[in-house]
């Protein structure tokens, strides 16, 4: 029986079932007489709900966690090469490939029939930035068999690119639009076209535009229909921005429902698998105590007997005396 093989098989399985495996996986290789691999898997621990979670995403979406550590040897490269526009390149994809692992932690959670919010998910992305941080924690993550969640290492870390990293390339006047000549065509342009305006602004006296005193004209009968299609317009966009609004609200008010849902049913997991683990302490303490309770019957059997056939042996002696007076 090989340990390793064991622990393989205890963190990869269903997190309830560790401790009565890992039991029964001791037990074996106790009865086979191998004592210090029993020792060995029954000095493995059980992980908690987000370490326990990690170690599914390193099995499910190993592509992932490769991305990501090799994300972080790229990175502390280019801090270390202070090469600005590549370091903030980086950045960039970091924010991306964490952002896909906590998707991946997600659809795992799901797929196991938990959520994933509120200190669990937190302790979930600390593990992930930390293995991207600390290369150390990277090769225990990638090892897939954590028992607790991972701290970020506070002096580990890329922000902002380093103070004297080469600063992106400035943009060269030929790479700017020229304005200066629009700036003087615009401003020569009053002057030389205002005549031409002004004559077309006044209308011939007895032209077609003009109308009898009371009545509107064709002029001012389209400006009064544009102003009332603007209005009607402006009209629905404001109802169109209000519905958009009351269904951003309600979708806000679902959201929330939703988050608060997954958060009180992982504090309800949390419990229920704190209430497990005691049930499995005591398990294991009544087994302990009923194999201790059968070896002290074998003992008293045991005594007993030997008191029997001590008592026997006394009888003869006792006899075979009594003969010989």
């Amino acid at each position: 029986m090989d340990a390793d093989e064991i622990a393989e098989e205890l963190y990869a399985g269903p997190r309830e079932e560790f401790v009565p495996t890992r039991d029964r996986r001791a037990r074996a290789a106790q009865v086979h007489g191998e004592h210090e691999v029993a020792e060995a898997i029954r000095a493995l621990p059980k992980p908690t709900t987000a370490a326990w979670l990690v170690n599914l995403v390193v099995r499910r979406h190993r592509q992932d966690v490769v991305r990501l550590l090799e994300l972080g040897a790229a990175l502390r490269r280019a801090y270390q090469q202070r090469d600005g526009d590549q370091l903030r390149e980086l950045v960039r994809q970091r924010h991306d490939v964490l952002r896909q692992l906590t998707r991946d932690a997600r659809a795992v959670a799901r797929a196991e029939g938990r959520g994933l919010t509120g200190p669990v998910a937190d302790q979930v992305q600390n593990t992930f930035q930390a293995a991207l941080s600390d290369p150390s924690i990277g090769d225990e993550v990638r090892a897939g068999r954590l028992a607790a969640a991972a701290k970020v290492p506070a002096t580990v870390g890329w922000p902002e690119p380093p103070p004297d990293a080469a600063p992106p390339r400035a943009k060269s006047k030929a790479d700017s639009p020229r304005t200066t000549t629009s700036r003087a065509g615009a401003g020569t342009a009053g002057p030389r076209n205002g005549g031409a305006v002004g004559s077309r602004s006044r209308a011939p006296a007895g032209s077609s535009s003009s109308a009898p005193p009371g009545r509107p004209s064709t002029t001012q009968r389209a400006n009064r229909q544009t102003r009332d299609e603007l209005a009607r317009r402006r009209a629905e966009k404001a109802e169109a921005r209000r519905r958009a609004a009351e269904a951003r609200e309600r979708a806000e008010q679902t959201t929330r429902a939703c988050e608060e849902a997954e958060r009180d049913l992982a504090q309800a997991q949390e419990k229920a698998d704190q209430a497990g683990e005691r049930v499995e302490q005591a398990r294991a303490e009544l087994d302990r105590a009923r194999h201790a309770e059968r070896a002290s019957k074998e003992q008293v059997k045991t005594a007993r007997s030997a008191v029997t056939a001590a008592r026997r042996a006394a009888n003869v002696a006792q006899r075979a005396l009594d003969e010989q007076q």
